[in-house]
């Protein structure tokens, strides 16, 4: 087996494992934990236009303790596989796509109307999971 081969004007390359200056850098050097890096990467939601648009001209009211909400939810879908999921926050809605962590739209519906009144309702289709977060929880 060669343990060292030199090439003319170049370090030597040694066999993978090998003790050489390459491989004593790298015990010092910090290693990266990639679970950390990509949480970090991932962690805050973002908002399509559609959604940006959605939000104000219904006046969805969302503040930033609703945004940490949605997000810890969306990071528990993600663990259970979700990929489209609704997300149902009292009278709000949102959809949004877990793998990307963006919301793809919102909606609000008015309290005062009766829940069994069929002109009231609300069809959403194109969804693999709902996650019911009770209004003003953790606010």
């Amino acid at each position: 087996m060669v343990q060292n081969l030199h090439l003319s004007g170049q370090h030597p390359v040694r066999p993978a494992g090998s003790v050489g200056a390459g491989a004593s850098a790298q015990r010092g050097a910090p290693r990266s934990n990639f679970a950390a890096i990509l949480g970090a990467k991932t962690e805050a939601l973002k908002f399509s236009a559609h959604a940006e648009t959605r939000i104000r001209s219904r006046n969805i009211a969302f503040s930033d303790a609703d945004r940490a909400r949605l997000e810890a939810a969306a990071d528990a879908a993600a663990q259970r596989g979700a990929r489209k999921c609704l997300f149902l926050m009292g009278s709000r809605s949102f959809l949004v796509s877990v793998p990307n962590r963006t919301v793809v739209t919102a909606l609000e519906t008015d309290p005062a109307s009766p829940g069994a009144a069929l002109p009231d309702a609300r069809v959403w289709t194109d969804i693999d999971s709902a996650v019911v977060l009770p209004e003003g929880e953790g606010a």
